[in-house]
């Protein structure tokens, strides 16, 4: 007989699609409605109090953030089993650099606006709460 149910059992966690200083980021599915997520993994053991809490409000501000330029928040959870924290975003495509090796190392300038644009766009959302977050891994 199985545990109890916990918020991971919500997905189906596929490969891990990035690595580092802060954490682990994968593939995932919502076994709920088959949405493409990634699920950011971040360890929490070891941090002082201070960093302990700027991490868990990371969570908070994500789900604040309604703006179409900003990867959509989907779920997030404190794991004391594991003393970790989890984040679900939506699953926002390949990555700069899949792009650019795909393009053969660059990116036309059509292309290269466009890409700044969006970030731009995102920052001044930011900038207009007084907030600034910029994502890890």
């Amino acid at each position: 007989m199985g545990g109890p149910a916990t918020a991971m059992d919500n997905y189906d966690v596929h490969a891990c699609i990035g690595t580092g200083t802060y954490g682990r980021v994968y593939d995932c599915t919502s076994r709920s409605d088959g949405l493409q997520c990634v699920l950011k993994q971040v360890p929490l053991g070891g941090l002082s109090d201070s960093d302990r809490q700027e991490t868990l409000s990371e969570a908070a501000i994500l789900r604040s953030v309604q703006c179409e330029h900003v990867v959509k928040y989907v779920d997030s959870w404190e794991d004391p089993e594991s003393d970790c924290l989890y984040i679900v975003m939506e699953h926002a495509g390949d990555d700069l650099c899949v792009l650019m090796k795909d393009g053969g190392g660059t990116l036309c300038e059509e292309d290269a606006w466009d890409y700044l644009l969006q970030v731009a766009q995102g920052r001044g959302l930011h900038s207009s709460t007084s907030q600034l977050t910029l994502r890890r891994v």
